[in-house]
């Protein structure tokens, strides 16, 4: 028997953000979601730091910040070989809010979320999302349930379709119509888990509100008006997702079920790049290798991983290997930069080249770094390059795995991003705004409606508060190391929480290989597709 008393729907809308999704609402493209927003509690939820979809689902999912988690990004630096490695949800190192339910014998249905595969077992449905590297991999729990999800979608993917750049009217129309018919795929996937499962609780992401990386000139309102009818088609994906989130929205009423829709992040205008390494090698910090000995040494390992391909089983991405630096001789790098800069130092006895003592010589490097970083400007406009420069441990709190985040967080202003290449020229790039792709705001969005949840509330939220509100919306205590807090004020009847002791803190499978060097190749493209990583 369920302990739950109470149904919850989510919906994931990757990416959205009231700047955007507001004119697609009042302009009657978007009328169901219009009139859920309109009767519901609503607001801005701040995202993970930094806002990247990895970081930010798995800090939903657990109700726990990084410092608990340790997925800060799609990739992981691993200190002992100096590498990159991709992340996988045997990386996260906290409970997840489906087992969580699922311990105490709620059901689950659980659809495309990122950062859930491989899947774990759940009491019920669990179809992994993005970081799924192929179709052929085994993405469903229980397995089983492949089977009867392809007999219902043939083509289902767990992953945006490929945004190709779409300057090309060809590759354009077929974007569209891609994204246009991805949202049945998933809205059929829904329709089936609800067949197959008396759910108590039920999720899904639509990946079609993020399509601003490749899309964004014709859905930002300051530029579409320039694409008329690039505009227009673009819209039409986003009314096609609004007739299914109306179908959902009617499945919840009939369940008797609160709905919460929610985004990862939000989205804005790219104003350009800041290559962070550049400016560490201007200020002495970054040696370049010799370029014969850096040619030499990526052939090298290419023919090892040749030779000995049956040993390569988990491949690994050097940093000097991508960047062409010489670690005896370097003592802080940017290893990281898909929205923020994740800046590690080489500190001696961490890392096996290691040149920077830890204690005060370390701590002494972290304040002249933020100091730098703070002053550093953009020469032609004599703009501030970064906004901010953080400690890690003063945003995410202690950790219980040594070593487990960067040595500091570079946060440049909105709409900029930070570059870690190093083998160009330029310092500082920016774009021509009515022409630039999308990235990544810190805010998102959150809205929810139901039997229990009040009307017409506004106010801004945290990504890691979702997590706790639902288990205290379905009547079950919240773990009480969770840092995010209950949203008590969007009850109709103020609830009183229950609080429990955690259960896992720690995950026994972190150091498990999870995708093959082909695999990890399938997943590194998704992310250039997606404009992640160049």
């Amino acid at each position: 028997m369920t302990d739950t008393s109470h149904k919850i729907m989510v919906i994931g809308l990757d990416g959205a953000s009231f700047n955007f999704i507001g004119p697609f609402c009042q302009t009657g493209i978007m009328p169901n979601l219009y009139r859920f927003w309109q009767k519901s509690c609503s607001g801005e939820l701040v995202s993970s730091y930094p806002p990247v979809t990895p970081a930010a689902w798995v800090t939903f999912m657990t109700g726990k910040l990084a410092g608990k988690h340790h997925v800060l990004d799609f990739e992981q630096f691993r200190f002992t070989d100096n590498s990159l490695r991709y992340n996988s949800s045997v990386d996260i190192e906290a409970q997840s809010l489906w087992a969580i339910i699922s311990a105490h014998n709620g059901k689950v249905g659980v659809i495309n979320v990122p950062m859930t595969y491989p899947p774990e077992p759940v009491n019920g449905i669990l179809i992994a999302g993005h970081n799924v590297p192929n179709p052929s991999t085994q993405y469903t729990y229980p397995t089983a349930f492949k089977a009867d999800l392809l007999k219902c979608v043939p083509d289902y993917l767990n992953h945006a379709p490929k945004p190709h750049h779409v300057r090309s009217a060809s590759a354009f129309e077929n974007m569209v119509k891609e994204y246009t018919r991805t949202v049945d795929d998933y809205h059929q996937a829904v329709n089936l888990v609800d067949e197959k499962l008396d759910w108590d609780f039920l999720m899904v992401v639509f990946p079609h509100t993020d399509i601003g990386h490749r899309m964004w000139p014709y859905m930002n309102p300051e530029s579409s008006h320039l694409y008329p009818e690039r505009r227009d088609r673009v819209a039409r994906i986003f009314s096609k997702l609004d007739q299914a989130l109306g179908s959902l929205f009617h499945l919840a009423e009939d369940r008797n079920a609160d709905v919460i829709i929610m985004s990862d992040h939000g989205h804005g205008t790219t104003q350009g790049w800041v290559r962070a390494n550049k400016l560490l090698q201007k200020w002495g910090y970054i040696t370049m290798d010799n370029p014969l000995r850096w040619l030499g040494k990526r052939l090298y390992r290419e023919c090892q991983k040749v030779r000995y391909k049956d040993k390569y089983t988990r491949p690994a991405r050097y940093i000097d290997e991508k960047l062409g630096i010489e670690w005896s001789k370097t003592k802080a790098v940017v290893c990281q930069a898909v929205m923020w800069g994740h800046l590690y130092l080489n500190v001696r006895g961490r890392q096996p080249h290691g040149i920077v003592e830890p204690g005060e010589e370390y701590d002494a490097l972290r304040k002249d770094l933020i100091e730098r970083f703070l002053a550093a400007t953009d020469p032609d406009t004599e703009e501030k390059l970064f906004d901010k420069v953080i400690k890690p441990e003063t945003v995410y709190g202690p950790s219980k795995t040594p070593w487990a985040h960067p040595d500091l967080l570079l946060v440049p202003p909105e709409g900029m991003r930070v570059n870690k290449r190093i083998r160009h020229s330029w310092v500082v790039k920016r774009t021509v705004p009515e022409r630039a792709e999308g990235t990544h705001l810190l805010k998102g969005l959150w809205m929810a409606a139901g039997p229990q949840i009040k009307s017409n509330t506004q106010f801004e939220a945290n990504i890691q508060d979702v997590a706790p509100t639902i288990l205290a919306l379905m009547g079950l205590p919240v773990p009480d190391d969770m840092d995010g807090k209950v949203l008590t004020s969007i009850f109709k009847q103020k609830p009183k929480p229950l609080f429990s002791k955690t259960s896992r803190t720690e995950s026994e499978t972190r150091d498990t290989a999870v995708y093959s060097i082909e695999e990890e190749k399938q997943i590194e493209q998704q992310l250039a597709d997606l404009g992640y990583i160049d």
